[in-house]
């Protein structure tokens, strides 16, 4: 029988009960889909400030910086475009009120890491990005800059989310964790057989591999095109080409050198499974991995490559300044457990909606699947790009 620690990620049931108890609370009223078996997506408000640079209000508030520094106040009631490289803080419509047992983190969601935005989360007074303090008592701030894209984004679109902790015994350690990679499986091969900890390397979690190689000429990764038309975040039907360049098998011999400041999509070898009891997080940048910056989105909730023999990671991975020599199967990230204060009443996968449930190598949502990706598909994305809220009933386009 699965039992969960004291201390850990609070729970969905939990997190409900935070709301009704007002410890979380929003203007508009949090909806059900809001809420993740560890997480809690949070929204878009209805004002967002163009600002000259990123800042943290070390020694103000966010209000009086925003202040001064903002350079103009934008309405996303009916959607705004932000353009690639500028500066944006958008007020959230949730705040806080914790208690003083409960802190939090945040990290940007999955769809929004693989369009290559930056997004964290920053407190009223705080001296520290995507963190929570214990008892934090006030509105949250979205300090949000879009490197690839064009993005039109709306007020209620979610692009982070928050997972609330309580007590000391949080993180698994690293002599912990072997036993558990070794009872339960959690890390297996890309045929789905459970890798043994003794063939992985666990440093303050487990350190996993990027997948350079295919069959003939398969998609192995893509990378993002220099122009490109705007990306609606609320739509789900935008066909690849004008957006990627796909990166094919057959093009190299397990290696690839990566341009500087371009922005991949490449997924691990190694398939993950997160248990009820546990959940995880990428860790965002690891000086020892070289010079890149991997996944932006990083937290996978319980329930996560249960069905089946795992899902791989997706990577979102930006070089830095110079070229750079990556190698199939070179460990480039890091996936660090943490405990469940409560086994979650719902698993990820099961009756939330899991968009990347059992996934391989996948770009954002709002992108149709390869296979999709025609020149009729494109011809009708062109066709109703001015009505991009509309629904339309396209076969094979969810």
């Amino acid at each position: 029988m699965i039992v969960a620690s004291k201390s850990g990620v609070l729970p969905i049931q939990r997190l409900r009960k935070l709301v009704t108890q007002g410890v979380i609370s929003s203007d508009p009223q949090i909806s059900p889909e809001q809420f993740q078996p560890n997480s809690l997506d949070l929204r878009l408000g209805a004002k967002a400030y163009r600002t000259r640079c990123s800042f943290l209000p070390v020694n103000g508030q966010m209000s009086t910086l925003i202040n001064e520094h903002k350079l103009y106040e934008i309405n996303l009631s009916e959607g705004y475009v932000f353009e690639r490289g500028n500066t944006y803080i958008i007020p959230l419509a949730e705040q806080l009120a914790l208690p003083e047992s409960i802190y939090g983190m945040t990290n940007p969601k999955s769809s929004a890491g693989r369009l290559d935005m930056l997004a964290r989360v920053i407190t009223e007074e705080g001296h520290a990005f995507d963190t929570i303090p214990h008892g934090y008592s006030g509105k949250l701030y979205l300090d949000l800059t879009t490197r690839s894209f064009p993005i039109r984004l709306r007020a209620g679109d979610s692009l982070v989310q928050i997972r609330l902790l309580t007590g000391s015994r949080v993180v698994v350690p690293d002599n912990e964790l072997k036993m558990i990679l070794d009872k339960r499986g959690l890390i297996r091969d890309q045929e789905g057989v459970p890798v043994p900890a003794k063939n992985l390397q666990v440093e303050d979690g487990v350190l996993l591999t990027v997948r350079l190689t295919g069959t003939g000429d398969e998609t192995i990764g893509y990378s993002s095109k220099k122009t490109t038309p705007v990306v609606d975040f609320a739509r789900k039907d935008h066909p690849i080409r004008p957006f990627w360049e796909y990166i094919h098998a057959g093009r190299r011999n397990d290696h690839l050198i990566l341009q500087p400041e371009e922005f991949y999509i490449f997924s691990s070898r190694e398939r993950v499974c997160i248990p009820s009891d546990l959940c995880a997080e990428m860790v965002a940048f690891d000086v020892k991995s070289g010079e890149v910056r991997t996944h932006y989105a990083g937290f996978f909730d319980s329930g996560f490559g249960v069905e089946g023999a795992g899902a791989h990671v997706v990577l979102e991975v930006r070089n830095r300044d110079m070229p750079f020599l990556i190698q199939n199967g070179q460990r480039l990230f890091r996936l660090r457990y943490f405990r469940n204060a409560g086994i979650p009443d719902v698993l990820y996968g099961s009756t939330t909606k899991s968009h990347y449930q059992g996934q391989g190598l996948r770009l954002a949502k709002q992108f149709s699947k390869p296979q999709l990706d025609s020149e009729s598909q494109l011809e009708l994305w062109r066709g109703s790009s001015d009505v991009p809220s509309r629904k339309r009933k396209i076969k094979g386009i969810v």
